[in-house]
């Protein structure tokens, strides 16, 4: 789901930028959580662990597919230079970023949704991109 260039209410990114892309997504994801704040607490939620299956499997489906499109444009960076590759699997950056984004999520709806997500989602993950892209030539 979703990592089309220049989707509603982002700009539009260049598709030969894989980075550009990866930072895009995570805007977009944070943007789509604000405009549902239920989606936090569906996720921590009693029924979708242990009470819904058909509902846990869903969500499954779609973290597994958020982590896997993460982890290929991740990929692509190291391979363009972009973050360094001597340090993290692609598919473990992936996963941190999606459990920056849950975190986070939890974070805001537990604080009465006081700060901007997106931005604050944006400026964090950035971070954690910018503190492996520093790890080019550290192999």
């Amino acid at each position: 789901q979703g990592m089309e260039p220049g989707a509603p209410g982002l700009p539009t990114v260049d598709e030969n930028d894989p980075l550009a892309r990866l930072e895009a997504l995570v805007a977009r994801y944070l943007g789509q959580i604000m405009q549902t704040p239920a989606i936090p607490a569906i996720l921590f939620s009693r029924e979708l662990h242990s009470e819904n299956e058909a509902l846990r499997a869903h969500f499954q489906t779609v973290m597994t597919r958020r982590r896997a499109g993460f982890a290929a444009l991740i990929a692509a960076a190291q391979d363009r230079g972009q973050i360094g590759g001597g340090r993290a699997e692609a598919g473990d950056l992936a996963a941190v970023i999606l459990a920056t984004i849950q975190g986070l999520a939890m974070r805001w709806s537990l604080e009465a949704r006081g700060f901007d997500l997106q931005a604050e989602g944006v400026r964090l993950i950035g971070g954690v991109i910018r503190g492996f892209a520093g790890n080019r030539g550290a192999e």
